[in-house]
């Protein structure tokens, strides 16, 4: 089962100097390491994988437009072609200059979008491929805040709060925005329960989930008096890990000062002056009364994780479900570390079971060669067995064909098998009541002729013997004949 690389960056613009809080999950959301350091220093930090890792990119809300828009369902399957234009109004930027992301499956009319600078993705994707990461996730941060459905969720970090209402929406607020925003949210949420019957105006509800960084950690709950909104789930987080030792930047020469300063503070995402910086707990209070004062319940839940490590938990619990920004051209194809790994095994398959054919082959190739030697020497033999005089045997099989139908072969020439071939066929065509049988048969090598005693029922059969023979070419001689009882016994000299 493969785990997880989770790579938080609280800055926008991202860099070889940007410091990153990272991750090492399980497939199951289990935290094995984590930790924080410069972009540089990552491969220093993390664990090596025995097994196939996917890697996933938290980005800053503040750098990508969450909307919507109502497409008809007609319209879906071209969805691609018409959302620059249907989205095109809501965005300040050049359409062109946008890249926009939609969820895999969207329930009715409304199609909820994700809209980032091209120009700010690729130059993402090029830092992370400088370090030789390849992400195959890339999430907003808001989008990660854990869900309840029906409720809005509230992430407290530092003076920072990312305010989540839906499935696919939602925006960083800081203390100047937050309750202007809230409230704005909270009348339109009114306003369209004030639609629905009476009944369902009583039961309608929303709720927020403040999760604030540092928190206390014992649980604690506050109500206020029914209203049209449910009540509100507040859940508390550690903050985050500083940056590792080993990735102090003072050791690195072309790493100056201001760099650090501002490296550091997009860690923390601390103002330049102290005094103007308010606790998270004190802003976590503040908005959490702001809320109740409109009528809303709230309650507090306290986390041991880390804001960053809470968010990449909820990450990988929802890796199917949220909302991918790397789509269309910037989607991840089979140069990621996952698919890495599986062509690699792949190929190793493939090879081995490309040499295990090679080998039974050449093994096989092998074998029948061996035996084809031993087919063809005991066909020489064979050979040399029946015509022991012929010195050269190139081809056994041709030669003997040769031999049967008295042709030369290597300078040699045996009549004794076309003789004997003939004789047998004449004799086979005699017509007898009695069957003609041969006695004796003899074969004079020097003269190239045969003898053949027969014994056959009349002296006329003798002769129509010799006619068919003549017949075939043949110089046929009665050498003798003489009566024997009913049967003649005859012998006859067969040359060419």
């Amino acid at each position: 089962m493969s785990d997880f690389l989770c790579l938080r960056f609280k800055q926008v613009d991202i860099h070889e100097f940007s410091p990153v809080v990272w991750s090492v999950l399980s497939a199951d959301g289990r935290i094995h390491a984590s930790g924080s350091c410069l972009l540089e220093d990552i491969a220093k930090q993390i664990p090596e994988s025995k097994a196939m890792r996917r890697n996933i990119l938290i980005v800053p809300s503040s750098a990508v437009l969450l909307t919507s828009t109502e497409v008809p369902f007609k319209q879906h399957r071209h969805l691609k072609q018409v959302l620059g234009f249907v989205v095109e109004e809501q965005i300040i930027d050049p359409i062109e200059s946008m890249h926009l992301a939609t969820p895999i499956y969207h329930a009715n009319e409304t199609v909820h979008i994700a809209a980032v600078k091209r120009e700010l993705l690729e130059s993402w994707l090029q830092a992370l491929e400088s370090q030789k990461i390849l992400p195959d996730y890339l999430f907003v941060d808001v989008l990660c805040v854990p869900q309840k459905v029906g409720d809005w969720q509230l992430l407290f970090e530092n003076n920072k709060v990312l305010f989540r209402d839906a499935d696919y929406s939602g925006m960083l607020l800081d203390e100047n925005t937050a309750k202007s925003v809230i409230q704005l949210a909270i009348s339109a949420s009114t306003s369209s329960a004030l639609i629905e019957t009476e009944t369902e105006r009583n039961d309608s509800t929303d709720s927020f989930a403040a999760f604030a960084e540092g928190g206390a950690d014992q649980n604690t709950a506050t109500a206020s008096a029914p209203s049209a909104l449910n009540s509100i789930a507040l859940l508390l987080a550690e903050a985050d890990k500083p940056l590792s030792s080993s990735s102090d930047p003072s050791a690195n020469a072309e790493y100056s000062a201001d760099q650090e300063s501002e490296s550091l503070e997009g860690l923390l995402d601390e103002s330049l002056d102290p005094t103007l910086i308010i606790s998270p707990s004190e802003f976590k209070v503040e908005l959490a009364e702001f809320i109740r004062s409109e009528n809303i319940e709230t309650r507090e839940i306290a986390y041991t994780e880390s804001c960053s490590d809470l968010l990449a938990v909820n990450a990988v619990h929802t890796v199917e479900t949220t909302l991918n920004l790397l789509q269309g051209e910037f989607s991840p194809i089979s140069a990621n570390a996952a698919n890495r790994k599986f062509i690699r095994k792949a190929a190793a398959i493939v090879s081995a079971c490309i040499g295990l054919f090679l080998v039974v082959t050449m093994a096989g190739g092998f074998y029948l060669n061996v035996k084809a030697d031993q087919y063809f020497d005991d066909s020489v033999a064979i050979y040399r067995s029946v015509f022991p005089k012929q010195k050269k045997v190139i081809d056994p099989v041709k030669q003997m064909q040769r031999q049967l139908t008295g042709k030369t072969m290597g300078g040699t020439t045996s009549d004794f098998l076309p003789l004997l071939d003939a004789a047998s066929r004449a004799l086979s065509n005699l017509e007898t009541e009695v069957p003609s049988t041969i006695g004796q048969l003899r074969y004079d090598n020097q003269r190239g002729h045969i003898i053949i005693d027969l014994r056959v029922n009349s002296i006329d059969i003798l002769e129509s013997y010799k006619e068919q023979l003549t017949a075939e070419a043949l110089t046929v001689d009665i050498l003798s004949a003489n009566q024997d009882q009913e049967m003649v016994n005859g012998r006859m000299q067969i040359s060419r």
